[in-house]
């Protein structure tokens, strides 16, 4: 199997997380002892939060520290689309396969409500990997037990789960300091005051990556520093507005 990691998504490389995030923390245990520290373990927070890269870290940094272990990333959608394509035979050995890795990362979790098959694959995979004590992280935009239609047997499977949320989102200073470093790798070092202003209407990892974007496109254009004005014509552009477009 594939490992399916980017890797260029590492943890050095993650300037969307302050350390001390209690999400961050859990991703930094696993990955320097997978399958003893938490175990399984729920990512879980809003679209946009970084749960995914997050995911790709932890994997990432397992393969360094353990180059022969078995480490399998794989999603909702995918597992989906590998239960209703191929023959029989070729379907059950990928599942029996995904049921032998050492560590499984699990893209959106909600994607699999209501697909009976897909929810039957990953219920036998879950129990055949926990109970060899091997590592399962799980990402979601929802508790378990919010989803509807998700099959029993997870829930199961899940109720004893560490569930690392995103809630410092919530937190205003720990926006700032994301945004300032996001910002700042873009080249743009903005003013305190500019970061204040914008992370008080930029809420996710996601709006700030394309915000800053779009704040570098447009002072390369009139080649100038990102200032206050530009700063406050972005949010009536495309927060006030409502508007998602880059």
């Amino acid at each position: 199997l594939e490992t399916g990691l980017d890797p260029q998504l590492t943890f050095d490389k993650l300037h969307t997380y302050h350390p001390m995030s209690f999400a961050y923390a859990v991703g930094r245990a696993v990955a320097e002892n997978p399958g003893q520290a938490y175990n399984p373990v729920l990512l879980f927070g809003a679209t946009g939060h970084g749960k995914s890269t997050l995911l790709h870290a932890i994997g990432n940094a397992i393969l360094i520290s353990r180059p022969d272990a078995r480490v399998v990333l794989t999603s909702g959608r995918h597992l989906i689309q590998d239960t209703r394509s191929g023959f029989v035979s070729t379907r059950n050995r990928y599942i029996e396969r995904l049921s032998e890795v050492d560590v499984l990362l699990f893209d959106n979790l909600p994607d699999l409500a209501g697909k009976e098959e897909a929810e039957h694959a990953f219920s036998f995979v879950l129990s055949s990997l926990l109970e060899e004590g091997k590592q399962v992280v799980i990402t979601s935009d929802l508790l378990p037990e919010k989803i509807f239609g998700l099959d029993s047997r997870i829930r199961r499977c899940l109720e004893s789960c560490e569930i690392a949320d995103f809630d410092q989102y919530n937190s205003l200073r720990f926006r700032e300091m994301d945004l300032a470093k996001i910002a700042n790798a873009m080249g743009l070092n903005p003013h305190e005051d500019i970061i204040w202003l914008l992370a008080q209407n930029l809420h996710t990892k996601t709006e700030m990556e394309r915000c800053c974007r779009w704040l570098a496109a447009r002072a390369r254009l009139v080649d100038a520093k990102v200032g206050m004005d530009l700063a406050r014509d972005y949010i009536a552009r495309f927060v006030t507005s409502g508007r998602q477009d880059d």
